[in-house]
C-alpha cells in the first residue's frame, strides 16, 4: 500500500472526492491559528501555480484562498476595500506597469535634514 504524505490545507470537499475514488485518507480539522498558517502557506502555493498558468481556475484559487483568510482573520470585507482604495489614492494602482529600477540618492537632502535633526535633538525645536 502506498502511502503519500501532504500536509496542507485543501477544500473542503477533497477527502469526500478521494473516498469517491476508493482510497483512504486521514485528515485533522485545524484551530484558527493553525487554521491561519496553512492558509497562507496555501496562499502562496496558488500565486506559483498561477504565475506558471495563469488562467481563471488559478487565479480562483487565490481568490478563494483570500476569502478564507479574510473570513478567518475577522477582516470586513468593507475596511479591506477601503484600505485598499486609500492606498490606491495615495500611492497609486499598477495599471501603468511601473518596474522601479532604481533610486539616486540625493545626500544633499539628507544632509540638510540631517542637520534639522541635529538642531531639534539638540534644542528641542527649531
Amino acid at each position: 500500500m502506498k502511502v503519500i504524505k501532504y500536509d496542507k490545507i485543501v477544500r473542503d470537499n477533497i477527502p469526500k472526492i478521494i473516498e469517491a475514488n476508493g482510497k483512504t485518507c486521514k485528515v485533522k480539522f485545524l484551530e484558527k491559528d493553525e487554521k491561519i498558517k496553512y492558509l497562507i502557506k496555501k496562499l502562496k502555493e496558488e500565486v506559483d501555480e498561477f504565475a506558471m498558468a495563469k488562467t481563471y481556475e488559478e487565479l480562483a484559487d487565490v481568490y478563494e484562498v483570500l476569502d478564507a483568510l479574510i473570513t478567518e482573520l475577522d477582516f470586513d470585507f468593507t475596511k479591506l476595500k477601503e484600505v485598499k482604495e486609500n492606498k490606491k489614492n495615495k500611492n497609486g494602482g499598477f495599471s501603468k506597469g511601473i518596474l522601479l529600477m532604481e533610486v539616486l540618492e540625493n545626500w544633499f537632502y539628507y544632509f540638510n535634514n540631517y542637520k534639522i535633526y541635529l538642531l531639534i535633538f539638540y534644542f528641542g525645536k527649531y
